[in-house]
């Protein structure tokens, strides 16, 4: 954005945010603009490129090679995509630039919830397990 266009922004920027609100309200605008922004991400692929290298150190044959080694599905649910048109997230430990795999958006932010940390994890596991029964089924817990 240009100093003139951000200050046009600053100055404007109640008005401009009520336009905003108003045509996202409007039916069908968030759908179409959800559609048209999912069919630019997969059509930039250069886009897609340079943030992986600037910010993983992973290349386009890195990336290919995970997705392969993962069967072109999440490390921990079977999701290739989700509806929007994201692809497979680069997972990685946080401070650093090494990479663990690929988790779709769901899974990657429910890492991220939990603060990565495995025994957050564990916690949580065995919190719903207490509210399944035999049969796999989740249950109601008692007051």
């Amino acid at each position: 954005m240009t100093t003139a266009g951000r200050a046009y922004y600053l100055a404007n920027r109640e008005r401009i945010s009520a336009q905003h609100r108003e045509y996202r309200s409007r039916p069908g605008n968030r759908e179409r603009q959800q559609a048209y922004m999912a069919k630019w991400r997969l059509e930039q692929p250069r886009i897609r490129r340079d943030h992986l290298g600037a910010r993983y150190g992973v290349s386009q044959a890195d990336f290919a090679g995970l997705l392969a080694n993962q069967n072109g599905v999440c490390a921990i649910c079977p999701a290739t995509s989700d509806s929007r048109g994201y692809r497979l997230n680069v997972d990685h430990v946080h401070g650093t630039t090494r990479v663990r795999g690929l988790l779709c958006n769901r899974c990657n932010t429910g890492l991220g919830l939990f603060r990565d940390t495995p025994q957050l994890l564990a916690r949580a596991i065995g919190y719903l397990l207490r509210f399944v029964d035999m049969d796999g089924v989740s249950r109601v817990a008692k007051a």
